[in-house]
């Protein structure tokens, strides 16, 4: 469904440059009906916020690893995670920023400071609704030894942007 959507690079390119620029990605936010895919299917971006444990760059705990490849295996079964877009990310310390301001860019070095803006780990489902994503992530094993938070995104499809492209 994605890969067919975005088959034709040249147009989704093309949608992304045009005559509303990148602006109208950023700003704006359509009612979650239209943030369907073809077939009643909608991708969303499933975030792990990282903790100062995670930041510490410790290991897991080989029983939540254990639980997280049986919840991995439930999410591939029940045809949620069909593409295996996943992943646990090393500390920020690893990492590198690039912040832009006009035609500038800086390169910032980790770690960054504000953990709880931070992400630790990420998959990509396949829902048929926001709140189908929402029951998928009640059931997912705590990724973390201590309290821990799972934002889900749910991405704009080809057609939000042709609408936006279309609508000036």
């Amino acid at each position: 469904m994605y890969r067919a959507a975005h088959a034709d690079w040249a147009k989704f390119i093309t949608v992304c440059r045009g005559p509303l620029g990148p602006e109208a990605i950023i700003g704006h936010d359509p009612p979650h009906d239209r943030l369907r895919w073809q077939g009643d299917v909608m991708k969303v971006m499933v975030f792990v916020k990282a903790t100062k444990e995670s930041e510490s760059g410790a290991p897991p705990d080989p029983k939540v690893m254990e639980a997280m490849g049986r919840y991995n295996e439930a999410l591939t079964a029940a045809g949620i995670l069909q593409e295996q877009i996943l992943g646990g990310l090393k500390p920020t310390r690893f990492a590198k920023r690039v912040h832009f301001s006009g035609k500038n860019r800086t390169v910032i070095d980790g770690p960054f400071a504000e953990t709880k803006e931070l992400v630790a780990g990420f998959w990509l489902w396949e829902v048929k609704s926001i709140e189908e994503a929402v029951e998928w992530a009640k059931q997912c094993p705590n990724p973390m030894p201590t309290d821990s938070d799972i934002d889900i995104r749910p991405l704009y499809s080809l057609e939000d942007l042709e609408k936006w492209r279309d609508s000036k």
